[in-house]
């Protein structure tokens, strides 16, 4: 957002309970919170989004042109028709405007975690631009990005084809995952702190996740 960014006001579409949306508020960024799920949305105003809308982005029916940067961060892995949503985002876009997208990476890392999360499917760098190009947009930047997490995912696809771990204990997997303990938690901080400092100038070869910065392109 730093380097591609379309200046500091930010449609999130897709928002969850608003982690991203308040970290960006917390940075400064006017961010504006679309979620479907009332309970999300909800949980984005108690953590500090000044706005936080209960709707999909379509029924909103925002006048076209009109954003000037938009995210799907961990969104369109989750639906069976993306194009929808993406030829939508091309609408509302600026001219200039930015869209910036995250998805996770790699067939070969499916695990029960996937499943669990109600993803459709892992992009590849190539799938990723295919796809947003289809719906009118130009790349300016993509990349892998998570590369010390590449490992711990393999080992978890290998747990989850040894056999199937029940419902409770794959969510409670993914509870500490997503709220590790504050030491675990300054520890992938200090692994990840080389992809922050490159991150938009370095594209990194492998990760568990990829990003995607774009612009609508012409004539589409």
């Amino acid at each position: 957002l730093e380097r591609f960014g379309n200046g500091t006001v930010l449609l999130e579409v897709g928002s969850g309970s608003g982690v991203v949306a308040a970290n960006l508020t917390d940075r400064g960024y006017e961010v504006a919170a679309v979620e479907p799920i009332a309970t999300g949305a909800e949980m984005a105003a108690e953590r500090g989004v000044r706005l936080s809308i209960c709707s999909d982005l379509q029924s909103l029916q925002l006048p076209g042109g009109s954003v000037p940067n938009l995210g799907l961060f961990d969104v369109i892995e989750h639906l069976d028709e993306p194009e929808r949503l993406l030829q939508e985002c091309r609408r509302v876009l600026e001219p200039g405007g930015r869209i910036f997208v995250t998805v996770p990476a790699h067939k070969w890392l499916w695990s029960s975690f996937d499943e669990w999360n109600g993803h459709r499917c892992r992009y590849s760098r190539s799938s990723l631009i295919e796809q947003l190009g289809r719906t009118g947009f130009e790349p300016l930047w993509c990349s892998y990005f998570f590369l010390p997490l590449v490992l711990p995912g393999l080992l978890r696809r290998l747990r989850s084809s040894i056999g199937s771990a029940p419902a409770e204990q794959v969510e409670d997997r993914l509870a500490v995952e997503l709220a590790p303990p504050a030491a675990v938690d300054r520890a992938r901080r200090m692994v990840l702190a080389p992809e922050r400092i490159a991150a938009g100038r370095a594209r990194i070869p492998t990760g568990t996740s990829l990003v995607f910065v774009g612009r609508p392109g012409e004539g589409v």
